[in-house]
């Protein structure tokens, strides 16, 4: 129960309490008459004679052994005369509670029957006769030590009777929360009373109390109902603090010998201490053993509680006192049991912590926990079942020995988003194997409580597994289920950090392209603004500076017209260079094989190698089938120029080798450009493509051969990648879809 209604449930059992019925009218005036100083004994018998139930209990109890009076008495006023008002009283009061309890019981038995029947876990006439034996025992020390325990026989009687009233009144009230109380107590080896007040939020001490203030019982009585079993040293000083020692006493005294049935389950206190600490010599106890058994049996056959005399109630003691062996014995074995599968529970979850790795996979963490579970069970783990999500396809894993992944299948079947508690369905014994009896598995739930990730465990549960019941299994499983828990998360974490960073990477390319496509706006503006202004000036200054060469004598002279020509020819030329890497023409795409481009390029590629007087050796290779390929024979030819004469420029009087293939995997044409020269520095590997960017000697190259083959083999929807070879040189990778597909950004620009 949860501990928020715990007050509610405790004023319920209240309000049960008060509705039960009180002391009845004959009862309640004799208990009153006590409280006369100067009683009439008149009015006393007249009390009695009205209840023939009463009368009959009086004079049977006149004729008990240990009186003396044998059958000499024959009327109720006889007795109460030879008896006193004190032990008429109790005999009186004894016999109603007793009548009352059990009356209503049978009651409530009656209407469970009809409701369905239920047996009540309660041995209601050993209880009664462990209430009877401590009222003879309180009442027979009173009597043999008056002087040294000061509480008067009568009094002592009523006491020891009336002490576990609680017991009965709550199984009254509550029978079947009772019997599971006796059931935890009876398994814990413990006292009711702790039990009690774990399960119920109050204990048979507080409702006895209760009643005894309901019933306007002495306060003697009550105090004796509400505090016995305490500690000396914790009751209170007061006038009824010797008569709470002595049925204390009293009731270890009968636990000891198994008088009657008490309803606690541990240990009794050593009567003999006990009544060292009282005052009393223990040797008594043992002399008033055989007195206490007579004195027990005839009580009960007074009240009808059973027709046992003395030695039949020893006899009975001693078969309880073996009984209760045999249960502490089994107790012991169970709890020793339980110890050993809790030892064998610790040890499986200190080797499977004990086997973890870093950064360990879920696949490998399932891995561990069959192994783990085959070896905590017995049994043979034949598999798990993951699912990252819901309606996300299920993963089966099949382990192998030692919890070795064998095998591992998605199940693509959407009617397998649920997966039940403890059974296994038949497409996951079919998944698992055909020799595979899915009515002998049954499956323990990793994960999956969060609605977000579902694993489970899959094992053979045949005769000789292990079976655990679900508190040993608990802890283990909350190991195992963290573990894969947080192989979950952190797989998912890596997935995250992995889409992060190609967020990042296409974040950092998409900036670098916005940069770029900026700067070569901007590049395009001054260019077309540099052709527009200059390209006029510029033809001026070559067509008069041909005229004049024509026309001057000295050879010195011509050679100076000449070139400015050239000069003024070469800034025509790197002006109409920005502006094709800037705005580029569009493409015209045909369908056309691409070996005629690639020769083309290398033609270009010889005759400026040739022109800059560059001694390079340019070899074609080609795979035997180059697949028809959409492109711009022109634009393409000019940009696999562009890397050509870089190559061979880079490695004078080497081999640059083109080979061209088509990937059979996707039909891409790849070309790869190789040269023997030096290879690329890492800052060259960086800044290869930048317009203007060259490591050699300041005259030499103007940086814009690589930019502009870049530009144009993008325009095409291709791709070009500059790497080192191993040994020596460097390679140019140039990669063009078999189909044109135009980059809309750089096209845009």
């Amino acid at each position: 129960m949860h501990v928020m209604d715990r007050p509610k449930q405790v004023e319920l059992i209240l309000q049960e309490l008060d509705q039960l019925p009180t002391l009845s009218p004959v009862a309640a005036r004799l208990m009153a008459l006590g409280s006369i100083d100067d009683v009439d004994l008149d009015e006393v018998v007249m009390v009695l004679e009205t209840d023939p139930a009463m009368t009959t209990t009086v004079l049977g109890l006149c004729r008990r052994a240990h009186t003396g009076l044998g059958d000499k008495i024959q009327t109720v006023r006889h007795a109460v005369v030879m008896l006193g008002l004190e032990a008429v009283q109790s005999a009186v009061l004894g016999v109603h509670v007793y009548e009352f309890i059990r009356n209503e019981t049978e009651r409530i038995d009656e209407d469970q029957q009809i409701a369905g029947g239920r047996s009540i876990p309660v041995d209601r006439i050993g209880l009664w006769k462990h209430a009877v034996a401590v009222a003879v025992g309180a009442e027979l020390l009173a009597g043999e030590y008056r002087v040294e325990i000061d509480v008067l026989p009568e009094q002592a009687f009523v006491a020891g009777l009336l002490h576990d009233i609680g017991k009965p009144v709550l199984e009254l009230v509550l029978p079947r929360a009772y019997g599971k109380v006796l059931a935890v107590a009876e398994s814990r080896q413990s006292a009711s009373a702790p039990v009690e007040r774990a399960l119920l939020g109050l204990d048979h001490h507080t409702v006895g109390k209760r009643i005894a203030e309901r019933w306007q019982l002495p306060d003697a009585i009550r105090d004796v109902i509400w505090m016995h079993t305490q500690p000396s040293t914790l009751l209170p000083e007061g006038p009824f603090k010797r008569l709470i020692e002595l049925v204390t006493l009293a009731k270890q005294w009968c636990r000891r010998h198994h008088l009657g049935w008490s309803a606690d389950f541990d240990e009794a206190s050593d009567p003999d201490e006990l009544a060292a600490r009282f005052g009393l010599d223990p040797s008594c106890l043992h002399e008033l053993l055989g007195e206490l058994v007579e004195r027990v049996a005839d009580r009960c056959q007074l009240l009808g509680l059973d027709d046992q005399n003395g030695p039949e109630l020893l006899i009975d003691s001693i078969t309880m006192a073996n009984r209760r062996l045999s249960r502490v014995n089994e107790a012991l074995r169970t709890r020793a049991q339980q110890s050993d599968m809790q030892t064998r529970v610790l040890a499986s979850i200190c080797s499977f912590h004990a086997g973890r790795t870093p950064r360990e996979s879920v696949a490998a963490t399932l891995g561990r926990v069959a192994a783990s579970a085959a070896e905590l069970f017995d049994s043979s783990v034949l598999g798990a079942v993951l699912s990252p999500g819901p309606g996300e396809p299920w993963q089966l894993f099949r382990f192998g020995r030692q919890g070795r992944v064998e095998q591992s299948n998605l199940l693509e079947d959407a009617s397998k988003d649920v997966w039940p508690d403890s059974g296994v369905p038949a497409w996951a014994g079919e998944a698992l194997g055909h020799d595979v009896i899915v009515g002998a598995l049954k499956s323990l739930r990793l994960t999956g409580d969060s609605g977000e990730a579902t694993a489970a465990l899959i094992y053979d549960c045949g005769p000789g597994a292990l079976q655990l019941e679900a508190e040993l299994l608990q802890p283990v499983q909350a190991a195992w289920s963290a573990a894969v828990t947080n192989a979950i998360e952190s797989a998912r974490g890596h997935r995250l950090r992995e889409q992060l960073a190609e967020a990042n990477r296409s974040l950092a390319e998409a900036q670098r392209a916005l940069t770029e496509r900026e700067s070569l706006t901007r590049l395009g503006e001054m260019a077309a603004g540099a052709a527009h202004e200059m390209n006029n000036p510029l033809t001026v200054i070559r067509a008069r500076s041909q005229m004049l060469a024509e026309r001057l004598d000295q050879p010195g002279d011509q050679a100076i017209a000449t070139a400015i020509s050239g000069a003024s020819e070469e800034l025509s030329e790197l002006i109409t260079s920005l502006h094709l890497i800037a705005a580029p023409p569009d493409p015209h795409i045909e369908l056309a094989d691409p070996m005629l481009t690639v020769r083309q390029a290398v033609d270009m590629a010889r005759s400026r190698l040739e022109e800059r007087n560059v001694r390079a050796h340019v070899i074609l290779r080609a795979s035997d089938h180059v697949s028809p390929l959409e492109h711009d024979r022109e634009l393409l030819a000019q940009s696999l120029c562009e890397i050509i004469v870089n190559a061979g420029e880079a490695a004078p009087g080497e081999n640059v080798v083109v080979a061209v293939q088509t990937d059979p995997a996707d039909g891409r044409l790849n070309v790869r450009i190789t040269d023997v020269g030096p290879g690329l520095s890492p800052r060259a590997l960086r800044h290869a493509f930048d317009p203007f960017f060259s490591e050699k000697p300041a005259g030499r190259q103007k940086g814009l051969g690589l930019a502009r083959a870049r530009r144009l083999i993008e325009l095409l929807g291709g791709q070009i990648k500059l790497a080192n070879t191993p040994v020596r040189g460097a390679v140019a990778t140039v990669t063009l879809d078999p189909e044109f597909s135009a980059h809309a950004g750089y096209r845009a620009a």
